[in-house]
């Protein structure tokens, strides 16, 4: 039997689940593209469309169980091909019209520590806290400044 997930993306997926239980977050793996992003929506025709229909983001990072935050992809040696490439700007362009961030991470990311986190969990950490951040901006009085 075929494993899910190879080593890296455990990897990938040990290092982000810490912070995401931490804020709420769930983590969705191998999830198609389509049920991400409708290519109708975002205007894919010809390859573009069949490639959404097609690929795979290796996680999806949720909040609230089912609204995408943003998708994150291991690139590992076999993304140096240009075939490769290829397909990784076609996912970046159905993200990039569908204001979907994506995060493109390798090995230095799951292995580099900052702290007690990997480069990767310390980066989901601080874009958490920024979303935090923001939402006590917006229930500050508009009047009334916020001190740090």
């Amino acid at each position: 039997m075929k494993r899910l997930v190879d080593r890296y993306e455990q990897m990938t997926h040990n290092a982000v689940k810490p912070i995401a239980d931490r804020f709420g977050l769930s983590i969705f793996p191998k999830v198609r593209v389509a049920d991400v992003i409708d290519p109708d929506e975002v205007g894919a025709t010809g390859d573009l469309k069949t490639y959404a229909l097609k690929a795979h983001f290796d996680f999806v990072i949720c909040r609230n169980d089912r609204d995408p935050v943003y998708a994150i992809e291991f690139d590992g040696a076999s993304h140096r091909s240009v075939r490769q490439r290829e397909r990784d700007a076609k996912k970046d362009e159905l993200c990039r019209r569908d204001n979907l961030p994506i995060l493109r991470i390798h090995s230095e990311h799951l292995t580099t520590g900052y702290s007690h986190l990997t480069l990767l969990g310390w980066l989901v950490e601080v874009a958490e806290m920024k979303v935090a951040f923001l939402s006590l901006i917006h229930i500050s009085e508009p009047t009334r400044p916020l001190y740090i």
